[in-house]
């Protein structure tokens, strides 16, 4: 508390002092007079925050949670197309033993070809109009790589042998308006890199590119309800390692 002490003067009496003169300027009276201002504000002040405590009491509040999301992934990743053997004519009937189409990336190119082997392999042909889409290999874009150029990051496959094709395709995108076969036949493929037992691949920039290709075998007896489009019931997976730890 902030106090103010009058004190008298050396030589006025204490009579005088009590009576002062009504043109003279009285400390006392005007401490009076502030103490008693005071009073009055600090009642006021102690009024109004009661004021505001009751109208608070009386309203609704309402609350609500924020929930926070964010997801992080690796940079690192390989995205592989689909590989299309394409649309084959195969006679009905005993060929006589199985037949092989190879479809590989052709020496010197990244353009696809399709070798058939095995019983009666001239008899088979693939469909180039109708529009069915021509056979092409799978292409494997690396991306996010922190390797340094030239690194060679290894590949590897998992489930790409003697895969059943069993899973039938209705009017897929590589064959729209082809239905699917009633009866599905035993077509089986087997995935590789087009150079036999290449195991990588060199980065550059962070990047790399490859092809996955394959053999597909079509077994020696085909019947009229074997005709229909044909899908992996298990896709492969192709494994890609740039060696950098994380």
């Amino acid at each position: 508390m902030i106090q103010h002490v009058y004190r008298l003067p050396a030589k006025q009496s204490i009579r005088s002092a009590r009576k002062p003169s009504a043109n003279k300027y009285c400390p006392a009276a005007a401490t009076h007079k502030v103490a008693r201002l005071a009073v009055l504000l600090l009642a006021g002040s102690m009024a109004w925050p009661m004021f505001v405590v009751a109208q608070e009491s009386s309203a609704e509040a309402a609350t609500d949670t924020v929930d926070t999301y964010i997801g992080i992934e690796s940079p690192f990743r390989v995205i592989c197309t689909s590989l299309n053997f394409g649309v084959w004519f195969v006679p009905m009937g005993d060929r006589g033993g199985e037949s092989v189409l190879s479809l590989d990336i052709k020496p010197g190119t990244t353009d696809t070809e399709v070798n058939v082997t095995g019983a009666e392999s001239s008899r088979l042909a693939v469909i180039q109009d109708s529009g069915y889409e021509s056979p092409l290999a799978s292409v494997c874009n690396v991306r996010g790589s922190l390797a340094a150029n030239n690194t060679a990051i290894t590949i590897s496959f998992e489930g790409t042998e003697n895969i059943d094709m069993g899973f039938v395709a209705d009017t897929h995108i590589f064959a729209q308006g082809l239905e699917a076969a009633p009866e599905p036949t035993d077509l089986r493929v087997t995935l590789r890199t087009p150079e036999t037992g290449r195991t990588s691949v060199l980065i550059t920039n962070g990047e790399a590119v490859f092809r996955v290709v394959g053999d597909l075998t079509i077994p020696a007896v085909i019947s009229r309800l074997n005709y229909g489009a044909y899908r992996v019931e298990a896709p492969a997976t192709i494994i890609v390692n740039d060696g950098v730890g994380g």
